[in-house]
């Protein structure tokens, strides 16, 4: 038979149930509960006489909320009868594996999850604690307070948990061995305890509840991150880092034209790449290294210096006439030099000093080759000529 809606059973607290706003609050089913599961399931409407009644309710014991083991639906701790407690403590017993929304009120609230996908909201002011269960938990950060999230699960595997930053921005992110903390212009803060993880574990983040995404957080004294096409965001928390690049087949613009996001990072360290790899800078000063497969090196538009180093494979280097003193450095010769927006009457200089070949354009820019090789790259320009610069006449030849 069905049974009625869920009661409190201590005297001073009443039951209620929160009608969740749909156009606001449109939760993908996947992430929090299945429809199905929630509304039809016989077991949430039938149960047996000789059931133990607790399991299906809410009880308070001093100042802890305890859910029974059968409960399954939202709490809302605005919506109970406290008393007088300055702390409510929530707790979601350990064999409840059913996915709760559970929020609490004004005060400093300690929420803790079960075995179910829960969803944890500290909500109002206050300094809040949210401790994570064994499967994926989401842990949601809306208006001014201070959470603090324990036993955060990095990682993107089933049981890896999800931060919820909604409606709000982040000015910043830091990360030491212990903790991860996006920092509000406000002064509050939403800080992720994973315990032991790594830089290179993703952080499953959402800014709206429905869409996740992948980000990688580098610790304040780290400056490596390792790359993976489906990572949305690289962040260096400590300064500028690099991008470490390995396989092949990967299209990384640090300017965020590819659709990937890469903050305070100005190194693309593909040495031990393979194959063909597109490595692009953004508009500061750039260190890009190839690898050993054929790829295209650029350091982006911008009048600043980036060095561009080629690997064992042959390279394709990009360099316009007005992006400031780039330097290539170039070990094959079968690399190219592609001057894109340069023809041979925008140049006005060139001159060999040792393994250098300085170029100068009538932008008032330059760029440096530095060719180790015997026979120098080939200089390929804007209508598709192709030259060899002669080191001893000092004179262009077509190639």
């Amino acid at each position: 038979m069905k049974k009625s809606k869920v009661t409190v059973t201590a005297d001073n607290m009443i039951g209620y149930s929160y009608d969740w706003d749909d156009d606001y609050y449109d939760w993908d089913d996947d992430y929090y509960y299945d429809d199905d599961d929630y509304y039809d399931d016989d077991d949430y409407y039938d149960y047996d006489d000789d059931d133990d009644d607790e399991k299906d309710t809410l009880t308070l014991n001093e100042d802890t909320l305890k859910v029974g083991s059968d409960y399954d639906d939202d709490i809302w701790l605005n919506n109970v009868t406290t008393g007088s407690f300055s702390t409510v403590r929530v707790i979601d017993a350990e064999d409840n594996d059913h996915n709760l929304f559970i929020t609490g009120n004004t005060r400093s609230n300690s929420i803790i999850s079960g075995n179910g996908r829960t969803t944890l909201w500290g909500a109002g002011g206050g300094q809040n604690t949210m401790i994570g269960g064994a499967r994926r938990n989401y842990f949601f950060y809306q208006g001014n307070s201070r959470d603090v999230a324990k036993n955060f699960g990095t990682g993107d595997s089933d049981y890896a948990d999800v931060v919820v930053l909604s409606g709000v921005s982040y000015s910043s992110i830091s990360r030491d061995s212990a903790s991860i903390t996006f920092n509000m212009a406000d002064g509050n803060f939403m800080q992720l305890q994973p315990g032991a993880s790594y830089d290179d574990d993703p952080i499953l983040f959402s800014g709206n509840g429905r869409d996740v995404l992948k980000m990688k957080i580098a610790q304040n004294t780290s400056t490596n991150l390792t790359y993976r096409n489906d990572v949305n965001t690289f962040y260096f928390t400590g300064g500028q880092g690099q991008i470490v690049v390995n396989g092949s087949g990967h299209n990384i613009w640090l300017a965020g034209d590819s659709g990937q996001n890469y903050v305070n990072a100005n190194t693309i360290n593909a040495a031990a790449s393979s194959g063909y790899n597109t490595l692009m800078g953004n508009h500061n000063s750039n260190v890009i290294i190839g690898g050993s497969g054929i790829s295209t090196l650029w350091g982006y538009y911008g009048n600043t210096a980036d060095t561009l180093i080629g690997g064992t494979g042959p390279e394709i280097f990009r360099v316009g006439k007005y992006e400031g003193n780039d330097v290539v450095i170039s070990h094959e010769g079968h690399d190219v030099i592609s001057l894109y927006d340069t023809n041979l009457s925008d140049i006005t200089y060139a001159n060999a000093v040792n393994d250098s070949i300085n170029i100068g354009f009538n932008t008032g820019s330059q760029m440096t080759l530095i060719n180790t090789s015997d026979v120098t790259s080939i200089f390929q320009l804007a209508n598709g000529e192709r030259y060899n610069y002669n080191r001893n006449t000092g004179q262009w030849q077509g190639a």
